[in-house]
Parts: C-alpha cells; sequence; structure tokens
C-alpha cells in the first residue's frame, strides 16, 4: 500500500514523499521510512492509497513513534480523517487481514 506524505508542522509540507504502509489499522498506519525528520509529536498530511479503490484518502496524522532498527518507519495516529474514508479503511482492514484465532 503506498502513501504520499507531506510534513504540515514545519516549511517542508510542499516536499511529498512516496513510502509504503505495512500495516494498517482502525486507528493508524506504519510507515516504512529510514528518513529521520519525522519527529515524534510532529503532524503529517498523507494521501492513502488503497490497493482495491481509485481514490486517494486524505488523512492527517500525527507520529507516535519512531523504530530506528529495522523495519525502520513510523508510527502514525489518524488525527482527522473522514467518515467515509475511515469507512473505506476499516472495510480494507476487515476484508484482508486475517481472522483472530
Amino acid at each position: 500500500m503506498l502513501a504520499n506524505l507531506r510534513k504540515t508542522n514545519t516549511q517542508e509540507a510542499k516536499v511529498t514523499e512516496e513510502m509504503i504502509i505495512s500495516n494498517i489499522s482502525h486507528g493508524g498506519v506504519f510507515i516504512e521510512s529510514n528518513n529521520s525528520q519525522y519527529e515524534i509529536g510532529g503532524l503529517i498530511s498523507f494521501d492513502l492509497f488503497l490497493p482495491a479503490d481509485r481514490h486517494k484518502l486524505h488523512i492527517v496524522g500525527v507520529v507516535k513513534w519512531r523504530n530506528t532498527s529495522e523495519p525502520y518507519g513510523i508510527g502514525v495516529e489518524f488525527v482527522t480523517v473522514s467518515t467515509e474514508d475511515h469507512g473505506k479503511i476499516i472495510q480494507y482492514i476487515e476484508k484482508h487481514q486475517p481472522p483472530i484465532p
């Protein structure tokens, strides 16, 4: 799954990076990145592209943690996501994640 990330709390907000989301939940995502510019507590905005959906989902999130060993990346909690887009995320999760035994 792909995401185009933009930092929202700096002058660099116009810079967009394409990154891979390797884990998604109802409340957030893990975004693979070895870029240390994403500080814990910092806001980022990103467009999420779900594989089964042709539309991008626009999300604002806060960086909650950073993994400094492999797999490198950041844990982002959703702060702003439309009700419709959140519903699409929930449908994707329910369809693609295996049930808990």
